[in-house]
């Protein structure tokens, strides 16, 4: 009885649920919409490759390093009330690297303090959903999954609509992704503000030398399927991002052909998933990687490295191949 007047006073909105959705679309537009335009970045303001990387790394370091504090801070003050300055913050972020790419000279260091600013938004914004998803349908394991689908659709999405609009932004001006950067905060914060309504909690919020003993219980205690996990999902990100970059590059490298793609894409990726994947099966307490795997992964492996070292032409490779 008490469960079904609950859900009836805090019944969640279509655009309570589109406003949660509109904030991972948003932070992963953030970062992923700049990684196709790095090479115009590098032009336009004369730096190095290594100097345009940090244009992406200041944002995920801010964020890495926040998240847990945000985290903290939304059980203790709210989660509308971590969600709305974060938001403030990306929108501020986009706003200092965009006039500094456009009015400066010399704009790389405000653009990374730009980033920074976003990446704590970020840390403030996207990380506070899925808690509070759980709020919003206490005691509904259905409607939670449902949303939370819906919700991983939408940062999905944003990776997948990321590049285009990327792209298309800086074909009309190259600094114009970080304003579009801000006018999504924008839209993000008003429909935040307006028709996410966060239901009261009941438990007192815990204190921060609590946070820190849990979380430290916890990293001791699953730590090894945890580790395998953030390596796994920084590998696969690695060569997402690698991709992306690569598509932006300019043409002006020589053609390379058909049999030669694989070779030059596919070979070193093998010792990296091999390493991830048995180390999952090491968490396990199993033997470090069963046959099965071990054969997929090692004939794979010596697959590639045949067709590294000696494809030089379409026989070679049809002969490693076979």
């Amino acid at each position: 009885m008490k469960n079904k007047e609950y859900l009836e006073e805090n019944k969640v909105s279509v655009w309570c649920i589109v406003s949660m959705a509109s904030i991972p679309l948003v932070m992963t537009l953030g970062n992923s919409m700049l990684i196709p335009i790095l090479p115009i970045f590098e032009d336009k303001v004369g730096i190095t490759s290594f100097q345009s990387s940090m244009v992406i790394t200041s944002y995920s370091i801010a964020s890495i390093f926040l998240i847990p504090v945000a985290g903290y801070l939304s059980d203790k003050f709210g989660r509308k009330k971590v969600m709305l300055p974060a938001l403030l913050f990306a929108l501020i972020g986009g706003l200092i690297a965009g006039f500094a790419s456009w009015k400066l000279q010399q704009p790389f260091t405000w653009i990374i303090i730009g980033r920074i600013l976003q990446g704590i938004g970020a840390a403030g914004a996207a990380p506070i959903i899925l808690p509070l998803v759980g709020d919003l349908y206490k005691d509904d394991d259905e409607k939670t999954s449902s949303c939370l689908g819906i919700i991983e659709t939408s940062n999905t999405f944003g990776k997948v609509l990321s590049p285009i609009l990327g792209s298309l932004f800086a074909s009309i001006v190259w600094f114009l992704p970080f304003f579009s950067i801000s006018f999504f905060s924008l839209i993000s914060m008003i429909l935040v503000f307006f028709f996410i309504k966060v239901p009261k909690g009941e438990e007192e919020p815990k204190r921060f030398k609590e946070f820190l003993q849990t979380t430290k219980k916890t990293f001791k205690q699953e730590g090894r399927w945890l580790y395998t996990v953030f390596l796994l999902g920084a590998f696969v990100m690695l060569i997402l991002f690698a991709m992306l970059f690569s598509l932006g590059q300019p043409g002006n490298r020589p053609p390379i052909k058909r049999h030669e793609k694989r070779v030059y894409h596919c070979g070193p990726a093998f010792p990296a998933l091999y390493f991830i994947v048995c180390l999952g099966k090491e968490n396990q307490r199993k033997p470090v990687c069963d046959e099965e795997i071990n054969h997929w992964l090692l004939d794979s492996y010596v697959r590639q490295c045949c067709v590294y070292r000696v494809c030089e032409s379409k026989a070679d490779f049809a002969s490693c191949r076979n």
